[in-house]
C-alpha cells in the first residue's frame, strides 16, 4: 500500500491505548501499521507495551534502541519522530513529508489519527528527535 492510501484508510481512526488496527489505534500502533503497509517491515516487539508501559518506558528500552538510528533532517517519508516534554518522550508518529507527520493522539475519552505540521507539534511539544528504521540480526 503506498502512504497516500494508508493515510486515507486510517485518517480519523479512534485513539486507544495499546491498539494497532486500522479501527483504533494508539500512537505507536499506528507507527507498527504503517511500517507493515507502506514500507513492508514488521518492527521488532516493544518489551513492555502490552504491559502498559507508558511509551517513554518503551521507547528506551534498551533492545529497542539499536533498530534506530537518529536522523538530523525529517524531509524523508517514513520517519518515526519522537516529541518530548523535558527529556521525556511522551509521543510518537511518522513523518509523510511536506513538513507533515501523521500521528494517532488522544485520551481515554477522545482523540484519533490525524496529520500535523511538524511546526505545530515542536511548538506543542518543544523537543522532537526523528529517527531511522535500521534492520540489524544479533544472532
Amino acid at each position: 500500500m503506498d502512504s497516500l492510501t494508508f493515510i486515507a484508510k486510517i485518517i480519523g481512526t479512534k485513539w486507544v491505548n495499546r491498539a494497532s488496527s486500522f479501527d483504533e489505534c494508539d500512537c505507536w500502533g499506528l507507527v507498527v501499521l504503517y511500517y507493515r503497509h507502506v514500507l513492508s517491515i514488521e518492527l521488532p516487539t516493544v518489551a513492555g507495551y502490552d504491559d502498559k508501559l507508558d511509551i517513554a518506558d518503551c521507547w528506551q528500552n534498551e533492545a529497542h534502541l539499536p533498530h534506530w538510528v537518529v536522523v538530523d533532517n525529517p524531509s524523508d517519508n517514513g520517519l518515526v519522530f519522537t516529541c518530548y516534554k523535558g527529556d521525556r518522550p511522551t509521543h510518537v508518529g511518522v513523518t509523510i513529508g511536506g513538513g507533515k507527520v501523521l500521528h494517532s493522539n488522544g485520551t481515554n475519552k477522545s482523540g484519533g489519527v490525524q496529520v500535523n505540521s511538524i511546526r505545530a507539534l515542536e511548538s506543542m511539544y518543544g523537543k522532537m528527535t526523528y529517527h531511522k528504521f535500521i534492520e540489524r540480526n544479533y544472532a
